[in-house]
């Protein structure tokens, strides 16, 4: 009568448990990169909802709008419009806190850090009609732009050209 011993031995154990280090070793890495660059393309998402609510917001009031990026912090600040989703409270949005403590985030309004939209939902800086405006969003060499198109009064979010990001093209 022969006996069938069941389980597994220490040897088989062993290997398993190897190549389950070995697959977690190779794979944590891209999860975490493809986890920052989602946190990314989500800030620079709601950054520019945020910046198209504000333009809609200054053309449905008939009035001037302004709004600041502080780089210090890494927020967007429009204190003149209520949050869409907190009614009573002012538009503050902090990369860092709300996405990912990496993130940093610039701004050039013709060289400037604030700038207002119009009655007409047309971009201003510094008084004059805004040439040149960008919202730069950045983990490393990961980088998105929200731009504001003065001619047609839109935004769109575009990736940087040399950023690894696998999009192309613009929101």
């Amino acid at each position: 009568m022969s006996r069938h011993r069941r389980g597994i031995s220490f040897l088989e154990l062993t290997v398993v448990v190897l190549i389950v280090g070995l697959l977690a070793a190779i794979g944590t890495p891209r999860l975490a990169s493809s986890m920052q660059q989602r946190s990314l393309r989500n800030a620079a998402l709601e950054v520019a909802d945020l910046v198209r609510y504000i333009r809609n917001a200054a053309q449905c009031d008939g009035r001037a709008i302004s709004l600041s990026i502080d780089t210090d912090s890494n927020t967007l600040e429009c204190y003149d419009v209520d949050h869409p989703a907190t009614p009573g409270v002012p538009i503050e949005l902090c990369v860092t806190t709300r996405f990912d403590s990496s993130i940093e985030m610039t701004a050039s309004f013709d060289n400037q850090t604030t700038m207002m939209f119009d009655f007409e939902g047309m971009p201003w800086a510094g008084g004059q009609p805004l040439d040149n405006g960008t919202i730069r969003i950045a983990i490393g060499e990961i980088t998105y732009h929200v731009v504001i198109n003065s001619s047609r009064s839109d935004v769109t979010i575009v990736p940087a050209i040399d950023s690894p990001v696998g999009e192309t093209g613009g929101d």
